[in-house]
């Protein structure tokens, strides 16, 4: 056993995980419970699991999920932007944080999403697939 102290954690940390298969591909849920842990140790999660980072991150966080196929696309019927708004309650509910105003188009450039690269390049293995 290496001798790596272990990470404090609240009782709400890790989180409830009930619905995670509704957002998560199964497949990619040991790597999105490692960015998780990588976003605690980094310091974008306090220890009681709410998101502290600036929420524009978050924002960016979801896409760059969303871009590289961690979160399932929601097919019911229903419009795109009922899918990312039903993915965007999801991480709020877990995080704690409302970022329904910086999720807008108006507010958030997709355009601009490889200029996170520097924000997550430790936390997301994946990240430098994000095309420019």
């Amino acid at each position: 056993k290496d001798n790596t102290p272990e990470i404090p954690v609240n009782k709400n940390f890790p989180f409830d995980n009930r619905f995670i298969e509704t957002i998560i591909f199964p497949d990619k849920l040991e790597a999105f419970y490692n960015i998780e842990k990588q976003l605690f140790e980094k310091k974008y999660l306090s220890s009681e699991g709410k998101w502290i980072a600036l929420k524009p991150l978050l924002v960016a966080f979801i896409h760059i999920l969303i871009e590289l196929k961690y979160v399932k696309p929601i097919i019911n019927g229903k419009s795109k932007d009922n899918s990312l708004n039903h993915v965007r309650q999801y991480f709020e509910n877990r995080y704690l944080t409302d970022i329904t105003q910086q999720m807008k188009p108006s507010r958030f450039d997709l355009k601009k999403l490889h200029t996170y690269h520097p924000d997550f390049i430790y936390i997301i293995p994946e990240i430098d697939s994000i095309k420019k």
